[in-house]
């Protein structure tokens, strides 16, 4: 692999019976031999191509580092896959404009790809595109049943269990806090819920909000240090309460 220039290589096997094959691969890193990624799927003989496909989406999503939240909810379009990965890492760049546009590509060649109609609503909202929001939570809509129970709760989120009909504020908030209790990881959900804590909390007569909305922020910077929109909301919270301890610390933060 090395001598052709590649940068990755694939090695595994097939066993199975004539009827059903299992075939397992990993991935490895050239030239270090490094473990990239590895995956192992089944299904019928007679279907190896489709067989294949499969492994290969599951070698991507893996390297990409998407496993956990794909699952078995993948496009499959192999272009579709890709085309999300790549919006995947424009979007934890906070380059939205870019994911955005990616997405667009993921939903062309899949337009059933309920994951990419989610993220395609997500990147839209951090950049005010009111139309792509609308057009992504209403592909991820239709398609639902599709996602696993964590998106399937952030899309409740963004959408209450009236779509079209807009959510309550308290509806949205509630479903914000159960999406961050089911991904305890993801520096998004907390953000989420603690932007709409801090927007929303008082119309939704909720007691201490601005409290609340601070401590989410900060469990999306444990999540993720470097998540910029978190920082910068906790930097105008420090700034609104002007306390100069707090003001120090966003500083920091957004040096």
């Amino acid at each position: 692999a090395s001598r052709l220039g590649a940068e990755r290589v694939v090695v595994g096997g097939l066993v199975g019976t004539p009827l059903r094959v299992v075939v397992h691969a990993t991935v490895l890193r050239v030239p270090s031999g490094e473990v990239a990624s590895e995956a192992t799927v089944e299904g019928s003989a007679d279907s190896i191509a489709a067989v294949i496909d499969h492994l290969a989406a599951r070698l991507l999503v893996a390297e990409a580092g998407e496993d956990e939240r794909l699952g078995n909810h993948m496009s499959a379009s192999l272009p579709a896959l890709r085309a999300y990965l790549g919006a995947q890492a424009a979007f934890r760049r906070n380059d939205y404009s870019a994911a955005i546009r990616q997405y667009e590509t993921a939903l062309s060649r899949d337009s059933t790809f309920a994951l990419a109609g989610l993220r395609l609503a997500m990147s839209a909202d951090r950049v005010d595109d009111a139309t792509r929001v609308r057009r992504g939570l209403s592909i991820a809509w239709d398609f639902r049943d599709e996602l696993a129970e964590r998106d399937a709760a952030i899309l409740y989120a963004f959408t209450g269990a009236r779509f079209p009909a807009p959510p309550f504020a308290r509806e949205q908030i509630d479903a914000w806090q159960r999406a961050s209790d089911l991904a305890p990881t993801s520096a998004e959900a907390w953000f989420a819920l603690g932007a709409r804590l801090y927007h929303d909390g008082a119309v939704a007569a909720m007691p201490i909000s601005t409290q609340r909305a601070r401590a989410a922020l900060e469990r999306a910077l444990v999540a993720d240090s470097n998540y910029g929109p978190a920082a910068r909301l906790l930097a105008h919270l420090a700034l609104t309460d002007n306390s100069e301890g707090e003001l120090s610390v966003a500083a920091r933060r957004l040096a």
